[in-house]
């Protein structure tokens, strides 16, 4: 199981908000393909940011920082909510800690 890290900035009125993270891991879920290998999602909100970890299946086919970067794009340009609330380049937000095996 790769665990990646993604950190998207919040650009909406006010503080980030549970409910922003909700609606972002509600995106992610609709829009994610059986290449993704999404397996979970956790998020909270940060000072100023939405902090997710991503849970992806381990592929020695996918990079699991671009399979993220896919899915995140993807609910992005698919939804004005998310659009309205988040920094539209993750890219330089993401990290794989390289995690195998079981993941707590």
């Amino acid at each position: 199981m790769h665990l990646v890290r993604a950190v998207l900035p919040h650009c909406g009125p006010g503080l980030c908000e549970e409910r922003d993270v909700a609606r972002l891991i509600d995106a992610l879920w609709a829009h994610a393909i059986n290449a993704d290998g999404l397996e979970h999602i956790r998020g909270r909100c940060g000072d100023d940011c939405a902090e997710m970890i991503l849970f992806l299946r381990e592929s020695a086919e996918l990079d699991p920082e671009l399979c993220a970067f896919n899915l995140i794009t993807r609910a992005y340009h698919s939804s004005a909510a998310i659009r309205a609330t988040f920094d539209p380049h993750p890219s330089a937000h993401l990290c794989n800690d390289g995690s195998r095996g079981h993941a707590e």
